[in-house]
């Protein structure tokens, strides 16, 4: 997939419905791996399987805590 058609952390987080912040929390936490970087603005990039990943860590997140 090419960094065109991947989503901004911004992007990412509005379609998954968290903050830019989660996503950043994650990656730093471990729970996820660390994002790609367009090569241009070094924006964290996902693509649909990225999304997939921070989706089921935010899912084992609640299952944690609950």
């Amino acid at each position: 997939m090419s960094v065109r058609s991947c989503l901004t952390v911004r992007e990412a987080a509005a379609r998954i419905g968290v903050g830019p912040w989660t996503i950043r929390k994650l990656e730093m936490e471990g729970r996820i791996p660390p994002a790609r970087r367009d090569p241009l603005s070094r924006y964290r990039v996902y693509d649909d399987a990225d999304i997939a990943r921070i989706r089921a860590a935010i899912a084992e997140m609640g299952q944690v805590a609950g």
